[in-house]
C-alpha cells in the first residue's frame, strides 16, 4: 500500500494543493480530510480527527455545484436549447463539463482536472474479453443500448451545434460517464434537480449508510452528516440510494439489501 501511495503522491498533492484550496477559498467547509490510495485506481476519503454521531462533516456551497440549471444556462447550454436539440438533463451537464475542460481559465478547472481520466471499471467500457463473461445476461443488452444512446446524443448535438465537434466522441463518452457515476439528486428551492458535487463525489460507497447527504436549504449548501461516531483514520463512506441492478450496471458491484432501496435520479 505504501508503494501505491508513493506513486500517487504527486497526484494527491495536486488535489490537496489546488482543488482543496480552491474549494476552501470558495466557502467549502471540510476539515481534516485526506486521501488514501488502496490500489492504483481506487482511492478513498479519510479523516484525521474524530467526529460524533449526527455531526456535519462536509459543507459545500451551491455556487460550487454543477447543477442541471447551471449547465443549461451556460453558453453551450443555451446554444443547445436554442438549436432545438432535445437532450436529457444529464447530457447538458456532460456538455458543460467538456466546455469547461478546454477552458484554461474555467472556474471549475481545479475540480475537472482531478476527475478520473478513464472509467474502464464501468461495464460500458469493458474490453471484449471482459464482455465475454457476461454472455447470456441482460447486462450486454443494457451496455449496447447505452453506447448507442450516447453515440446518438453526440451526433445529434454536433448536427444542431456544429461548434461542438471540437470535442471528440470519446471525450463525450467520458463526460457522460463522469455524470453517470458521480451525479447527485437534490432539491433546491423546492425544485428537484441533479448536480455534480466536488468532494462529495469522491466518497466510496457502503450500505447501510454511515453518512447522510442532502442539500440544506437554510445553508444553501450540500452537506454530509455522520450517522455514527467516526475515529481518526477512518474512511468516510456514503450510500447511493439506487437499486442493486443500477449499482451493478454502473459500478460493477452491489450491496446487501440494495434491491430494496428506492431508485434515485439516474
Amino acid at each position: 500500500m505504501q508503494e501505491i501511495n508513493d506513486r500517487r503522491k504527486n497526484y494527491t498533492n495536486e488535489y490537496r494543493d489546488i482543488c482543496l484550496e480552491w474549494m476552501i477559498q470558495n466557502g467549502a467547509i471540510m476539515p481534516n480530510l485526506y486521501f488514501q490510495y488502496y490500489a492504483v485506481d481506487f482511492r478513498g476519503v479519510c479523516i484525521d480527527t474524530d467526529f460524533n454521531d449526527d455531526e456535519v462533516m462536509v459543507t459545500i456551497p451551491l455556487d460550487m455545484l454543477v447543477t442541471v440549471e447551471r449547465a443549461k444556462e451556460s453558453d453551450i447550454g443555451r446554444l443547445i436549447t436554442e438549436s432545438g436539440c432535445k437532450l436529457r438533463s444529464h447530457a447538458y451537464v456532460a456538455c458543460f463539463i467538456l466546455e469547461e475542460k478546454i477552458n484554461r481559465s474555467s472556474f471549475w478547472k481545479p475540480y475537472i482536472d482531478v476527475l478520473p481520466k478513464s472509467y474502464r471499471n464501468v461495464p460500458s467500457q469493458f474490453t471484449e474479453e471482459e464482455l465475454s463473461y457476461l454472455r447470456g445476461s441482460l447486462t450486454l443488452e443494457e451496455i449496447n443500448d447505452r453506447r448507442k444512446n450516447y453515440t446518438n446524443e453526440y451526433r445529434d448535438i454536433c448536427e444542431h451545434v456544429p461548434s461542438f465537434r471540437v470535442h471528440p466522441q470519446e471525450d463525450y463518452f467520458w463526460a457522460r460517464l463522469v455524470v453517470l457515476t458521480r451525479i447527485f439528486g437534490i432539491t433546491v428551492d423546492g425544485r428537484d434537480t441533479s448536480a455534480l458535487v466536488p468532494m462529495a463525489d469522491m466518497l466510496n460507497h457502503k450500505y447501510p449508510a454511515e453518512t447522510y447527504w442532502t442539500f440544506d436549504q437554510s445553508l444553501k449548501s450540500f452537506t454530509i452528516t455522520s450517522q455514527k461516531a467516526f475515529v481518526s483514520g477512518e474512511q468516510v463512506l456514503r450510500c447511493r440510494f439506487v437499486s442493486g441492478s443500477t449499482l451493478n450496471f454502473i459500478f460493477r458491484f452491489t450491496t446487501p439489501m440494495a434491491a430494496n432501496v428506492t431508485p434515485s435520479f439516474l
